[in-house]
């Protein structure tokens, strides 16, 4: 194995990465142009890599897989945007591409470029299955699966997912908790997003705390009273019901990847790049789980009021013996700010939610949350009685696509782009018939401690 480069003489140049932009003046880079890896003579067969493949995929020995991704990897650990496969007969050339994973889309994309070749085959590097009744009985979730075949069937998966057992999910499962200290929270925000709390079911912490403390596995029963959110085209299944021992209701949110939404089913006859946007509705259960269970973590002290209370992730089992994760939260029956006629509100109502609103922002971005999915539909509104004019109280909900501070980000957390002035939910009241002259008064600008 040999590599071919160029470099300035200087051995203190930074290398040159595969995404930097072309170099006008080369004098003074350090770049590596390709690997070359040698097989032994006769390994590459012609016919292996022929370009009339049919619906793009070449179908290579696991050995002949396996040199394609090793070579790709060390492209590009030394910034190679080419490498050279060969076996002094014949010789297979790949591009090595670098994406920064910020969507899911480019975790699937990263994964596919490997095998890109340059006459637009893409070798299949994972076995078929043999028979769906093999596939339902032995592959259960998304990462069992081959992201190829995600992409373009997902019936072939069959109906593989329904529910499962008592482990305690973050006792399982790396966390993605951040690691960095909140801000303090000022003390009016403090006040208007704490002003009404609700009590905490102990009798349900007793319940999961004593199963989970068991050296030996026990499981608790889940009883469904009420059927919330169930179908097609959802990221959870919705349930309301009681813990086996305790007759407070509690809310199930189960990931079933069966019903996860994922856009039209993709021509098995188009590139696998042209279809890569179907990836965005793949995203496992266990990440969005990760992502609830951080946020309702890191905003422990605003549970009961801003946020529900938390009582942890667990593996259920149904009926029919599937796995799959689900939620167990304080059951908040209030209408959402989708459900609110907001346009009917007096305008002091209208500035006080408003205002309230502003610090509930205010309270995420403080402890480096940025929620993720802003819509008016994650935004309840309970009717607290004892408020003036009886009005609806604030609480946020579903954050399996938040973002959190995880890296130092020069000392602040994960920034909010642009300069629009309704950042963050000042948009969501927007679009929730806030009136605009009250809105654009009274949204306040966005600070630096929130960016």
């Amino acid at each position: 194995m040999f590599g071919i480069g160029l470099h300035s003489g200087d051995l203190d140049a930074e290398w040159r990465k595969v995404y930097d932009p072309f170099p006008a003046d080369w004098s003074e880079v350090h770049q590596a142009f390709c690997i070359t890896a040698f097989a032994p003579p006769g390994t590459l067969k012609p016919e292996y890599f022929d370009p009339r493949a049919s619906r793009y995929v070449l179908h290579l020995p696991e050995a002949i897989n396996r040199m394609v991704e090793d070579l790709r990897t060390l492209a590009l650990s030394y910034n190679c945007p080419f490498g050279i496969l060969t076996d002094e007969i014949t010789s297979v050339v790949i591009m090595a591409r670098y994406y920064r994973t910020r969507y899911p889309q480019g975790l699937y994309a990263n994964g596919l470029w490997p095998t890109l070749l340059r006459r637009g085959t893409v070798p299949q590097v994972v076995p078929t299955v043999p028979d769906l009744d093999d596939a339902i009985k032995n592959r259960l979730t998304f990462q069992d699966w081959d992201h190829y075949v995600l992409q373009h069937s997902r019936e072939e998966t069959g109906d593989i997912l329904t529910g499962s057992g008592s482990h305690e999910f973050a006792s399982l499962y790396f966390t993605v908790r951040s690691p960095f200290p909140k801000l303090k929270l000022p003390p009016e925000t403090l006040s208007e997003v704490t002003r009404w709390s609700r009590p905490r079911s102990q009798r349900a912490d007793q319940i999961l705390h004593g199963y989970c403390n068991r050296a030996t596995l026990v499981h608790f029963s889940f009883v469904v009273t009420n059927i919330r959110r169930s179908g097609n085209n959802s990221f959870s299944q919705v349930f309301y019901g009681t813990l086996d021992g305790s007759t407070e209701p509690l809310c199930l949110k189960l990931y079933d990847e069966r019903f996860f939404p994922v856009g039209r089913e993709a021509d098995s006859c188009e590139s696998p790049w042209d279809s890569l946007n179907l990836a965005y509705g793949l995203e496992p259960a266990i990440e969005i789980a990760q992502k609830e269970e951080a946020v309702y973590n890191r905003l422990g002290n605003l549970q009961g009021s801003l946020i529900p209370h938390y009582y942890g992730i667990y593996l259920f089992q149904l009926p029919d013996g599937g796995r799959v994760w689900g939620l167990l939260m304080e059951v908040i029956d209030a209408p959402s700010l989708l459900e609110a006629d907001t346009k009917s509100w007096s305008k002091d109502s209208q500035i006080d939610f408003v205002l309230r609103m502003r610090h509930a922002f205010r309270a995420f971005r403080y402890a480096g949350v940025q929620h993720g999915d802003e819509h008016p539909r994650n935004v309840l509104c309970p009717q607290i009685r004892q408020a003036p004019d009886n009005a609806p109280e604030i609480v946020l909900v579903d954050f399996g696509r938040a973002r959190l501070w995880l890296d130092d980000s020069d000392g602040t957390p994960a920034s909010y782009p642009g300069s629009w002035p309704l950042t963050g939910f000042g948009g969501v009241l927007e679009a929730a018939g806030i009136d605009d002259d009250v809105l654009y008064k009274y949204w306040e600008p966005i600070q630096d401690e929130e960016r």
